[in-house]
């Protein structure tokens, strides 16, 4: 069994490129495939968390949130977006060694949260 197939743990992490270092326009490409105009989505959802302070990254996922909720959008497999880029999923491959650490990352930080309020 390769480390690919291998279960490491009993969690499950949903990954998705807000801050586009893997794949340029992610959040576009998502928007779009809902029929959102993506300019005009940040213009009008996410550039006024912004300019109220918020981080940038934190603003695009918490209007797609507020935009999710407000349709009542539901994310199926008829609506992903399907082969954004071409890219290998090697366990070797760049793409593999980043998503790993920022897993890895992700769930120290989530253990030091947990640690924080005695869970």
């Amino acid at each position: 069994m390769s480390l690919a197939t291998k279960p490491l743990s009993n969690y499950i992490a949903v990954v998705f490129d807000f801050d586009d270092t893997l794949v340029p326009d992610t959040v576009d490409h998502l928007l779009e495939s809902l029929s959102i105009d993506h300019q005009e989505f940040r213009q009008q959802q996410i550039q006024p968390l912004v300019n109220q302070g918020w981080d940038n990254i934190m603003a695009r996922f918490y209007a797609l949130i507020a935009e999710a909720w407000s349709r009542e959008l539901g994310i199926s497999e008829s609506q992903r977006v399907v082969n954004l880029a071409p890219a290998e999923y090697e366990e070797d491959s760049e793409l593999m060694r980043s998503l790993t650490l920022a897993v890895e990352s992700m769930c120290k930080q989530i253990s030091l949260a947990q640690l924080s309020v005695g869970e």
